[in-house]
C-alpha cells in the first residue's frame, strides 16, 4: 500500500523481486490492467470504450514501463536479472 503511487519511486538498496509471476514476466500487474481494460468493457458490450481505453492505456503503459525500467537499470542489476524475461507476455521476449 505504501508503494502504490502514480510516481516512479527511487527505492535504493531494495532487492528486485525475482519469484512468483516475475519469473515469467517483468510487469505482471500491468498485464492484469491490460486484460481488465479489454475484458470489462467487452463484457458490458462497450466496444468503443474498450478500443479507446485500451489504446490510451497502451500509450500510457509504454511510457510508464520505459521510465520504470530506466530507473531500475540505473539502480539495480535489472538487465542482468530480467534479460530472459518478457515484459508483458510470458515466454515471448519481444513484448
Amino acid at each position: 500500500k505504501q508503494f502504490w503511487t502514480i510516481k516512479v519511486l527511487s527505492m535504493k538498496n531494495q532487492q528486485l523481486v525475482k519469484t512468483g509471476l516475475y519469473r515469467y514476466i517483468r510487469h505482471p500487474n500491468y498485464l492484469i490492467v491490460i486484460i481488465e481494460f479489454i475484458l470489462i468493457p467487452f463484457l458490458l458490450k462497450a466496444y468503443i470504450t474498450m478500443v479507446l481505453f485500451s489504446i490510451l492505456n497502451l500509450f500510457v503503459l509504454s511510457k510508464r514501463i520505459k521510465l520504470e525500467e530506466e530507473t531500475l537499470i540505473n539502480q539495480t542489476d535489472y538487465n542482468e536479472v530480467f534479460s530472459r524475461t518478457s515484459k508483458l507476455v510470458p515466454f515471448l521476449l519481444i513484448l
